[in-house]
């Protein structure tokens, strides 16, 4: 069995991390089924994909969707993609593999990466904890090329398939 710190003991005392929690289901769920049907059509006797949006944000004590988000697939994509990074920041790489399988890594990625400058100040009314935080560009900023979409295999690995072709740009 595998402990928290990596070693294996001869117990069983397991620890299991979940592969995929039911919010990713029913976001992945409100994906599929806007694309097929839109946001309020579905396969016979299923929830909409509006629905499936809105019970995650019930879960969470939020109100549905807003309507102006319901009228076309894009409106409701839109939400879709506002919902999986709410609901899965800190959670992984699932960001990153969505805004790749979205294509939309290039708009992100080309957009100023913000960092948080923080001082220390007189506490005073207006900076209760005696700080100041000021956005700033950081240093580095990063550059897309759509070379990114693909990954990228090990020479050895990759000699392991008899047609394939690495990424010719890594």
């Amino acid at each position: 069995a595998k402990r928290w710190d990596g070693k294996y003991t001869g117990t069983y005392n397991y620890v299991t991390d979940p592969l995929i929690r039911l919010a990713e289901v029913y976001l992945n769920y409100a994906e599929a089924a806007n694309q097929a049907y839109g946001p309020n059509g579905s396969v016979q006797g299923q929830i909409s994909a509006l629905e499936a949006v809105n019970i995650i944000r019930h879960r969470a004590n939020m109100p549905d969707v807003q309507d102006r988000f319901t009228h076309s697939i894009e409106d409701l994509n839109e939400r879709i993609i506002n919902e999986r990074t709410v609901e899965f920041m800190f959670e992984g790489n699932h960001y990153y593999i969505d805004e790749r399988r979205w294509k939309i890594a290039p708009q992100r990625m080309k957009q100023t990466l913000m960092g948080m400058h923080i001082e220390t100040c007189p506490v005073d009314a207006e900076h209760p904890n005696g700080k100041v935080y000021i956005r700033k560009p950081i240093a580095h900023q990063a550059a897309w090329k759509d070379e990114m979409y693909f990954w990228f295999l090990d020479k050895d690995e990759a000699a392991k398939y008899k047609y394939y072709e690495n990424n010719p740009t890594w």
